[in-house]
C-alpha cells in the first residue's frame, strides 16, 4: 500500500500465503446472457480502473483494484480452500 512503502509484505518476509482479505465484487444471476455479462464486464473494468474512483475509494480505506472474472474466481476458490483445511484442524468440519 502507497501509505506504508517501508512495511513489507508477508510474501517478502518469506511467508507461502497471505493472509485473507477482505474484498467486494459484482455478481449477476446465473443464466445471464453472455453479451450482457461482456457489458457488465467492460463497465465494471472501466469503472475501476478510473482514478477519480480509485481516490474516492482511497478516502474511504480502500484499494481500488480491478480483477477480471477467471482471476476472481480463481481467487475465491482459493479462498475457500485455505478456509475449509482450516475449519478441517479445528474439528470444525471432517
Amino acid at each position: 500500500m502507497a501509505e506504508f512503502p517501508d512495511i513489507p509484505t508477508l510474501a517478502q518476509l518469506g511467508h507461502k500465503q497471505n493472509l485473507l482479505g477482505v474484498w467486494s465484487a459484482f455478481f449477476a444471476p446465473a443464466g445471464v446472457p453472455a453479451e450482457v455479462s461482456k457489458t457488465l464486464i467492460a463497465a465494471l473494468e472501466k469503472v475501476m480502473k478510473d482514478p477519480a474512483v480509485a481516490l474516492k475509494l482511497a478516502n474511504l480505506g480502500m484499494v481500488a483494484d480491478y480483477v477480471p472474472p477467471d482471476r476472481l474466481m480463481a481467487e475465491i476458490r482459493g479462498e475457500h480452500r485455505s478456509m475449509e483445511q482450516i475449519a478441517k484442524r479445528a474439528g470444525l468440519i471432517k
